[in-house]
């Protein structure tokens, strides 16, 4: 059911498919999950994620530590895996490294979105994202909020009824949604999070 997404997960899926949609080549997908982002038919996959039960995983691995050859991979996808990281500018670092010249990496980080693991470690804001990619010597194409005050509300709202059983989950779930189609555009301060685009220089 398209409600047992958060607000935030149906916009942040809208953005990436349409973002992925123009890259082709050799693709990692770094924290890769289910991989709902790599699985395109212009691409050759890589799959990574430290949890060897995560799905159909190709690499096993710590994203600080890439076992991927330099300048190799013409695209890395990272989504929602900063904040997992306890030394983020490292592996993003590694990504550089891994990435041909003009090579392309779309990530996404939450802002305002509940803590959500043991390992949740950060909230990045636009700025201080820009700033980490730059001083890594990245190029920084795009920073796109992900949705407005309501839509974040909402977000929170269907984490908090994550807890409850169907009878009350649902109609709470139904309510976020609701809610967050009162958002008229996107808001850099009371966002969900944020998806970016940058590019490793061709020097």
């Amino acid at each position: 059911m398209a409600i047992c997404r958060t607000p935030r997960r149906k916009l942040l899926d809208q953005a990436m498919l349409k973002l992925c949609r123009g890259i082709k080549g050799v693709v990692l997908d770094v924290g890769a999950g289910a991989s709902p982002y790599s699985q395109l038919p212009q691409v050759k996959s890589i799959r990574l994620d430290i949890d060897k039960s995560s799905h159909k995983v190709d690499v096993v691995a710590d994203a600080h530590h890439l076992p991927i050859r330099g300048r190799s991979v013409n695209a890395v996808i990272c989504t929602e895996v900063l904040e997992h990281l306890e030394k983020p500018g490292e592996a993003l670092e590694e990504v550089r490294r891994v990435l041909v010249n003009d090579g392309v990496l779309i990530l996404s980080t939450p802002f305002l979105y509940p803590l959500h693991d043991e390992k949740d470690y950060w909230r990045i804001t636009p700025r201080g994202v820009r700033r980490i990619l730059e001083e890594l010597g990245f190029s920084v194409d795009l920073i796109e909020s992900q949705g407005g005050l309501f839509t974040s509300v909402g977000s929170l709202i269907h984490v908090w009824g994550e807890r409850f059983p169907p009878l009350i989950k649902y109609p709470l779930w139904l309510f976020a949604h609701l809610l967050s189609r009162l958002d008229r555009g996107c808001s850099e301060a009371w966002t969900t999070g944020y998806v970016v685009v940058a590019r490793k220089p061709c020097s």
